[in-house]
């Protein structure tokens, strides 16, 4: 990592069934490829499933379709080179309303 660590901005919108995950540079707006998220499905209220590590692609997007209603769990799997390692844990529901979460 440089030394010049650089915040950055890390935007979630739940709608029916999908989540789609946006990160960004937090000073210029620049869409940020390449980092890693992790998900988890919660199966009951003791215990959490893996479902999938998804890197962002050139537009800093990912998109995650077809889920299941419940609650996901999404955390920073690897970081983007050269930003701040603040890493994103949070707690997801999957229902029929649309959400909209920011991070920085």
């Amino acid at each position: 990592y440089s030394n010049t660590m650089i915040f950055k901005d890390i935007t979630i919108v739940i709608t029916y069934r999908n989540i789609k995950l946006n990160t960004e540079d937090l000073l210029t707006g620049e869409n940020l490829g390449g980092a890693v998220y992790r998900l988890e499905r919660k199966k009951s209220d003791t215990e959490w499933e893996f479902v999938g590590e998804y890197t962002s692609d050139f537009n800093g997007t990912i998109d995650i379709n077809n889920l299941t209603y419940g609650d996901r769990f999404v955390e920073t799997a690897i970081d983007i080179e050269g930003y701040k390692v603040d890493s994103l844990k949070t707690t997801l529901t999957v229902d029929q309303e649309i959400k909209n979460y920011t991070f920085t």
